[in-house]
């Protein structure tokens, strides 16, 4: 039970700062998380919303990611987009939009910088993930590849499939698509090393 409430409590977090990131990147309007730019995609091609693209496209990555590796699912697959949404909601009423593009694109960039953070830590207690972030885990343990590498090319897969959808691509999707697996591959891996030598968390 402890375990259990200690991994929750990390998944929480984690997503909270994962959905502050999505805010402060989306409100720099330079640019997000590959994802959005299918999403932005979807939503032309299909014309539903936005969110109703997002709904569609997780529950096809979640399919693939039961059938892939279910080990990677559990109960941090609900909780992370509930507190992401709460977190990103959140953030999203209390921040402004930078005037300048320099600014803009900082923000941006920093927004994607944090969202790397947050699934890092999230993801790090092995409690389940979101449909997309099961499936780069899911084929990076089975075929034995590198986290960093195999985010960097769903990533730039997304990122390709959303262009060619008419998805909007900013600066810092680029960033994103080449530095968000790095980040994501280091706080994972020093998560881990201290929620087994400080929590125990197996």
């Amino acid at each position: 039970m402890r375990k259990i409430i200690l991994k929750s409590i990390i998944v929480i977090v984690g997503s909270f700062i994962m959905g502050a990131g999505v805010a402060i990147a989306v409100c720099g309007r330079q640019g997000a998380d590959p994802l959005a730019v299918v999403w932005d995609g979807m939503s032309n091609v299909f014309t539903i919303t936005v969110g109703q693209a997002n709904i569609v496209l997780n529950i096809v990555l979640f399919i693939i990611a039961f059938l892939l590796d279910k080990k990677q699912l559990n109960l941090g697959t609900i909780l992370n987009p509930i507190f992401s949404g709460i977190s990103t909601d959140f953030v999203m009423s209390i921040i402004t939009i930078p005037e300048s593009l320099s600014m803009q694109i900082l923000q941006s960039t920093l927004g994607v910088f944090i969202i790397g953070i947050g699934i890092g830590m999230y993801t790090s207690v092995n409690f389940g993930k979101s449909a997309y972030d099961a499936l780069v885990f899911g084929v990076a343990s089975k075929y034995g590849l590198k986290l960093f590498l195999t985010r960097m090319i769903f990533d730039a897969l997304m990122l390709i499939t959303g262009f060619l959808l008419g998805g909007t691509i900013g600066v810092s999707t680029i960033f994103a698509v080449l530095c968000m697996g790095k980040i994501i591959s280091i706080v994972y891996e020093k998560s881990r090393y201290y929620e087994l030598k400080f929590l125990y968390i197996a």
